[in-house]
């Protein structure tokens, strides 16, 4: 995802890595279970499985399920002990590969996901057909996780440039993955994979918001707050997430990537790249609101 961690063990900040490392461990512990819980009832309650706008988000929580039981984990061994759980090149790039592919597979897949909900909530009737929905609804899904595990899988593990291996360092590399790290890729993933899914989130979860009330003020309907509260929380809290967490770490990886900015300080860069790590944990929890009993939508059209 980032070189995030790879100045915890020197950056000015009152977080010693120990602290650092159960920052990270009770949150991650939280989210597994979490997620176990969401995926228990996406799976195996028929109506959920069947919903097209919960397939995009098996896949998504599946990814952070992955992330959770190895990039994260070795972060916080790292963080408990100063050396790499593995100290081999191999394990390294694996490492290195997971952390950025689960990441990037995260936010764009999120990205398609609001961009779905306006087609699913609006414009149903594109997806009557098998062939509509394979199109529409499968196929995106399908190029944005190709297009990452591939792509990813190309950067770390093709040979375009030599790695220098320290195992006392994040990754067990210096200065991280020389590919990733290279400017023209480094703008690439930056710009393409975090930034522009970032601000489609944000800007279509609360475009959506707008237009539904806009729709029931055409047809003169009374807003039922009680009614609509699942939804306005999720989407709210899904924009907030993405917003707070998200946009000051890319603020931060924009300025110093295009060096628009060089006065921004290491102890705020630090923590922008720190807790960008909450998306991954808080995410599941948002979507308990998708799944618990008692605040379930209609199987006709869920949100």
């Amino acid at each position: 995802m980032s070189n995030v961690t790879e100045s915890s063990s020197y950056s000015p900040t009152i977080f010693s890595p120990t602290i650092q490392a159960y920052l990270y461990l009770i949150p991650n512990i939280i989210a597994i279970f979490t997620s176990i819980f969401v995926l228990y009832h996406l799976l195996f309650d028929r109506a959920l499985r069947q919903a097209l706008n919960n397939h995009i988000i098996i896949v998504i929580l599946f990814t952070n399920f992955i992330s959770d039981f190895t990039s994260t984990p070795w972060l916080i061994y790292y963080n408990f002990t100063g050396t790499s759980l593995v100290p081999n090149p191999i394990f390294s790039l694996v490492w290195v590969y997971i952390d950025y592919a689960s990441y990037a597979l995260q936010t764009m897949l999120f990205a398609w996901a609001t961009i779905e909900r306006h087609i699913l909530v609006f414009h149903d009737q594109w997806l009557r057909t098998t062939t509509q929905r394979i199109f529409i609804h499968y196929l995106p899904t399908t190029i944005i996780f190709l297009y990452v595990t591939l792509y990813y899988l190309l950067l770390c593990f093709v040979r375009f440039c030599s790695n220098i291996y320290d195992y006392s360092q994040v990754y067990g590399l210096v200065d991280g993955h020389c590919e990733l790290e290279n400017v023209f890729f480094q703008r690439w993933c930056l710009i393409f994979d975090q930034t522009i899914p970032t601000m489609i989130i944000i800007i279509s979860n609360i475009g959506l918001l707008e237009r539904i009330f806009s729709a029931k003020r055409r047809a003169h309907q009374a807003i039922n707050w009680r009614k609509q509260r699942r939804m306005i929380i999720q989407l709210l809290s899904l924009s907030v997430l993405f917003f707070v967490l998200n946009v000051p770490y890319l603020f931060v990886k924009l300025a110093y990537t295009f060096e628009t900015f060089s006065n921004l300080g290491v102890e705020f860069s630090f923590y922008t790249e720190y807790f960008v790590y909450y998306i991954a944990f808080l995410l599941p929890l948002t979507r308990t609101i998708m799944v618990h009993p008692m605040i379930q939508t209609s199987p006709r059209r869920r949100i």
